[in-house]
């Protein structure tokens, strides 16, 4: 960033004769708030798809905060990525279905300096609403341009468990059996369906 440097001369009230010295700088103005704003508390949140489509944002002054947020239907792996040319993201996940529950928080494990959470397998996140907080590291620098995108995959109503071969098949009957077995996680009431 640079400055203009204005010389000036001029005459006071009692007709001394002074030079005066003014700068100005001439950096880029900074950015627009985006159509997101106002997003600055999880009320404000805007939804967001979870097909890993990207929204761009803006964190219009260094000290801006923009959250999302995003219902799953269905026990999901779910990536939620902050991308862009330049600047320092963090991200903090919470839910499901509250503001308040911080689940996950991140800092540089995206593209260069930007956040990335995800949850999968065993960290997978259960059916609710989750709202994504996205602030610039350090809050003191504005971000003109940055995409957030959330991904989910659906793991559907069961989760298989690891089989095992059993301990004593029947070499002519059950060659090679395997025994395979299911956990109920859609509602919890034990049926598998």
């Amino acid at each position: 960033m640079g400055t203009d440097r204005t010389l000036a001369q001029g005459q006071d009230n009692e007709g001394n004769w002074g030079n005066a010295e003014t700068t100005a700088g001439t950096g880029s103005p900074p950015p627009n708030p985006d159509r997101f704003e106002p997003d600055n508390v999880p009320a404000e949140a805007d939804p967001i798809t979870t097909d890993g489509i990207p929204q761009t944002h803006t964190l219009h002054v260094g000290s801006d905060i923009d959250w999302v947020t995003f219902t799953l239907t269905e026990m999901s792996n779910v990536t939620v990525e902050t991308r862009g040319i330049a600047g320092d993201t963090r991200m903090w996940l919470f839910g499901p279905n509250e503001a308040t529950q911080q689940i996950a928080f991140d800092d540089d494990s995206g593209v260069g300096l930007f956040a990335k959470i995800e949850r999968t397998g065993s960290d997978a996140l259960v059916p609710g609403t989750y709202y994504a907080k996205v602030d610039e590291f350090g809050n003191n620098d504005p971000i003109g341009s940055y995409t957030i995108a959330v991904t989910a995959e659906a793991l559907g109503n069961i989760a298989p468990m690891i089989g095992s071969l059993s301990d004593t098949p029947d070499p002519v009957t059950q060659p090679n059996s395997l025994t395979l077995a299911a956990v109920d996680v859609a509602d919890g009431d034990g049926v598998v369906t």
